[in-house]
């Protein structure tokens, strides 16, 4: 029989790989298609771009222990802080945009 507790938790972990991935493709895109020419993109953006993922990957260590563990009381603390560090990457990602975008 499945916790649909666990189950839940599991899932908002898979929601911050996802972010993370996604995180991960704008990052890639942004290397590759700069300097290729087609994109203007200045050279503060790329110092600026890696900043996110100050949260991006904590997010995705503990969206990972939340898989590997089967600890309740470790469970709960480590889908949370996967969780808000996903958002609190992907704010910092679309702050960076708009600023970008105004720019």
């Amino acid at each position: 029989m499945s916790d649909p507790r666990r189950d839940l938790q599991v899932i908002a972990a898979d929601a911050a790989l996802v972010l993370t991935a996604c995180y991960a493709l704008l990052l890639g895109a942004v290397v590759v298609g700069g300097p290729l020419g087609n994109a203007d993109i200045p050279a503060w953006f790329y110092l600026l771009l890696p900043a996110p993922a100050l949260a991006f990957v904590p997010s995705a260590v503990a969206a990972i222990g939340v898989h590997r563990t089967d600890d309740p009381v470790r469970v709960a603390a480590l889908w949370r802080r996967s969780l808000v560090l996903a958002g609190l990457g992907w704010a910092g990602t679309i702050a960076l945009i708009a600023v970008r975008a105004a720019s």
